[in-house]
């Protein structure tokens, strides 16, 4: 009996500690093809045209520099001196649909961007430049050996407008937000995951809305320069850069800013000032930073286990207190009142005494722990999260989700430190006195003016 006793108490330890042990299992909740698409899904090389037209002049022409966030192509583009040795202008259909919604820099950049566009007013708001284009035709010119020995000579800058795209569509600005329930909110996926937008003010446009650059220079600068075109232009910075440099941004983002650090075959987040952080506690500043509740369904209870063990460990405990009882009882009737019988008699009923003795003490240490863990369990913040290794998160979404909270932790910061520099340099006029004589017909003395 002693033996199966402690088999039996054994295998409940062992039962109870692997459900506390028990972990969240990591399901992958980004689509991961969907997300590393390009952030462009109209390809390099392709600047898209403010100002739509049917003009087709600046076809054939070179680039002598790259234009610039705020500067269109038909500032930058000037005649092609060796135009002669391109390819006669061949039209083809074109029936696609593009679309993207980019995201701005903050600062000078932004408002070039968005002022040559002819959304000027969304500065201070948007954060995301949208487009929808529906293509038609691709009209084009191709180059030829001549034409590169010309340029070799003559020198053609980084290239030159090979193609120009044909169709209607629509330009609009947005700004990021949490709310779903409005017609007016766009979501978007990228490579750094979903991104929800609500639309500022939106423009339809119809006429040639792209061009395409075939780069032509072999100068290593100018090549890698060209290699950062975006739709916008060259030097467009999709992280929030301009005013991100100063040290009063810097101090705060790098102390709040989250990073996702391997642990084996496991991971864990990290803010800035070397804090490994439970991932509840990730998903609660992913919220109060970005404002989107798409993680709100990571918070849960990360000790079930725990609990559910103290709660089996208090039944199991009471449950053989109870079977204890009425075996006490029965012992003391058989012989806690008879006369003292032959020693064989005695053995027998001291091991009929002791049985419920020895269970009601298992079963109470079996209680109390069980009682102690259920108690802990439902009352310690700390075990509610649980260890900064329980993941309902993929290491893959885990990062993605990272950069999400660090890009919007630097655009939040951006944006205060902004309006902290408005409000101080804001200087209330003085009051000004001024005096002057009058000489009247009632009489004379002087006159003053605030």
């Amino acid at each position: 009996m002693r033996m199966g006793t402690v088999s039996g108490v054994a295998l409940l330890s062992l039962s109870l500690g692997a459900l506390a042990g028990c972990g969240s299992t990591p399901v992958p909740r980004l689509n991961s093809a969907r997300d590393a698409a390009e952030s462009s899904p109209l390809g390099p090389s392709y600047l898209l045209i403010p100002l739509p037209s049917d003009d087709d002049a600046i076809l054939g022409r070179i680039l002598p520099s790259l234009p610039e966030p705020g500067r269109a192509i038909e500032e930058v583009a000037r005649p092609n001196p060796c135009v002669k040795f391109l390819g006669e202008p061949k039209s083809s259909a074109l029936s696609s649909t593009f679309e993207d919604a980019q995201e701005l820099s903050a600062g000078a950049k932004a408002s070039a961007t968005l002022g040559t566009f002819g959304f000027g007013g969304d500065v201070d708001h948007a954060t995301h430049f949208m487009y929808k284009l529906n293509t038609e035709k691709r009209v084009s010119r191709t180059d030829t050996t001549e034409y590169e020995e010309c340029c070799a000579k003559k020198q053609c800058g980084y290239g030159y407008v090979s193609a120009l795209i044909y169709g209607d569509g629509e330009y609009a600005t947005g700004e990021e937000t949490s709310v779903t329930a409005s017609v007016d909110v766009l979501k978007f996926a990228s490579a750094a995951g979903t991104t929800q937008l609500k639309v500022l003010h939106r423009r339809k446009i119809k006429g040639y809305l792209a061009a395409v650059i075939n780069i032509t220079s072999r100068v290593p600068e100018k090549e890698e320069a060209a290699r950062k075109l975006t739709p916008f232009g060259a030097g467009f910075e999709v992280d929030v850069k301009d005013e991100s440099d100063s040290e009063m941004v810097k101090s705060v983002v790098n102390k709040e800013k989250i990073e996702v650090e391997s642990k084996g075959r496991d991971y864990f987040f990290k803010d800035g000032v070397g804090t490994k952080l439970t991932e509840n506690e990730f998903a609660r500043r992913f919220e109060k930073t970005t404002g989107s509740e798409e993680l709100n369904d990571v918070v849960s209870r990360r000790n079930k286990g725990g609990i559910y063990s103290g709660a089996i460990g208090t039944g199991v405990g009471l449950a053989i207190i109870g079977v204890s009882v009425p075996l006490f009882i029965s012992g003391c009737k058989g012989g806690c009142s008879e006369p003292k019988p032959d020693n064989s008699s005695e053995s027998q009923l001291k091991s009929t005494a002791t049985l419920p003795v020895v269970l009601s003490v298992v079963g109470g240490a079996i209680g109390l722990y069980g009682a102690y863990a259920l108690l802990v369990g439902l009352g310690s913040d700390t075990a509610y999260d649980g260890s900064e290794t329980d993941h309902k998160l993929t290491e893959i979404d885990a990062r993605v989700y990272a950069g999400q909270y660090n890009k919007a932790l630097v655009r939040k910061t951006v944006k205060e430190l902004q309006k902290a520099r408005s409000r101080s340099g804001f200087v209330a006029p003085r009051p000004t006195f001024t005096w002057q004589p009058f000489v009247g017909v009632g009489g004379a003395g002087v006159l003053g003016t605030f």
